[in-house]
């Protein structure tokens, strides 16, 4: 697993785990607690072995469980960085930093709330939908998407939607987790308790968590 920035001494580890994609893409990711219940979660999304661009993600998740920050940088196919993008959020504003071969460019988006960090991949977006499904209904969201050498973003309006806990079967293993999803979209997320998804499905895919490890206390 590749990322932006080396584990700090003072990261104490939480969990890990990789998301094999039936078009070969892997999503790899760690979590570590960096004080005061906030964490700090790394993220390779791999594309090497199946000859698409890489995704490294790296976000600040605050002791609530909201995505405060996150830093994404897009390696082509030859291992070159063609773009970098930041997401912070603040009380009345989320903060948009890019950088690309045509030069920096920064945007600044007014919220009038909490606004919700939507990120590209799997671990990420099933993060912010397990919080969403905690807050009224509808959410107001930054969905962050990434196509080409680039990314995109569009202010949406969301209403997410999560069951009951039940028995979930992952792999070889029984976990409790509930389903939760975005009613506009056709993709169903299975969430532990700690948000972590471990399996995502719709018409066109089935996707399970593997080699998930979790610290014990």
């Amino acid at each position: 697993m590749r990322r932006l920035h080396a584990t700090g001494r003072r990261e104490r580890f939480v969990a890990s785990g990789v998301y094999l994609t039936g078009g070969g893409l892997r999503e790899y990711w760690s979590i570590h607690e960096v004080g005061g219940g906030a964490q700090f979660i790394r993220v390779d999304r791999d594309g090497r072995g199946c000859g698409r661009r890489s995704l490294l993600q790296e976000a600040l998740r605050n002791a609530n469980g909201t995505l405060e920050r996150v830093d994404q940088h897009l390696y082509g196919l030859d291992g070159h960085l063609e773009a970098r993008l930041r997401c912070t959020r603040f009380q009345n504003a989320v903060e948009i930093d890019l950088e690309t071969g045509a030069g920096p460019c920064r945007v600044e988006l007014p919220s009038a709330g909490d606004r919700l960090l939507l990120m590209p991949g799997i671990l990420l977006a099933g993060m912010a939908l397990s919080q969403a499904a905690e807050m009224p209904q509808p959410v107001d969201a930054l969905l962050v998407t990434q196509g080409g050498d680039g990314f995109a973003w569009e202010r949406q309006t969301l209403e997410a939607c999560c069951g009951p806990p039940v028995p979930a079967m992952v792999g070889a293993g029984n976990r409790k987790a509930r389903s939760c999803k975005w009613s506009e979209f056709d993709r169903t997320f299975w969430l532990d308790p700690h948000d972590i998804t471990l399996r995502l499905e719709d018409e066109m895919c089935r996707i399970e968590l593997s080699r998930y490890a979790r610290r014990h206390d």
